[in-house]
């Protein structure tokens, strides 16, 4: 479950960082395309850690750690130009809705949260197919 949590919060960092860097007329819905993708994470990620990791004694790794984690997925590169940076995040994203889709064995409660997550990336997966002209 820490994974997902990396990863999640890598799709923060990356959205946020590809927030200032699109370039163009696009540049404005881009801009706020990315905070409707990372904006509610950081609600799913303290979720996760409450109702899910707190329960079962689970110790939360301290912000620092869980950063320095999930700077491990972050592209290093974002992208040379709008359609690169997308494509970063739809990988992103994809590694993420991937991930969720292996948990199992929690409880209904667990499953309702990771479907809302679930959820949230595939809709932006879906947009990011669209904008990619996958």
């Amino acid at each position: 479950m820490l994974d997902i949590i990396y990863l999640l919060v890598a799709i923060q960092i990356f959205a946020k960082d590809a927030h200032y860097n699109f370039k163009g007329v696009d540049f404005k819905p881009l801009h706020e395309w990315m905070d409707e993708i990372a904006d509610p994470i950081g609600g799913y990620v303290d979720d996760i850690k409450e109702q899910i990791l707190l329960r079962k004694g689970v110790v939360i790794p301290r912000g620092t750690v869980i950063n320095h984690e999930a700077a491990f997925y972050v592209p290093s590169d974002i992208g040379e130009d709008n359609k690169q940076i997308l494509s970063n995040l739809h990988a992103l994203l994809s590694m993420a809705h991937q991930s969720l889709n292996k948990v199992d064995g929690e409880t209904q409660g667990d499953g309702d949260l990771l479907g809302r997550i679930d959820s949230h990336i595939q809709k932006h997966i879906g947009l990011l197919n669209l904008a990619l002209g996958e």
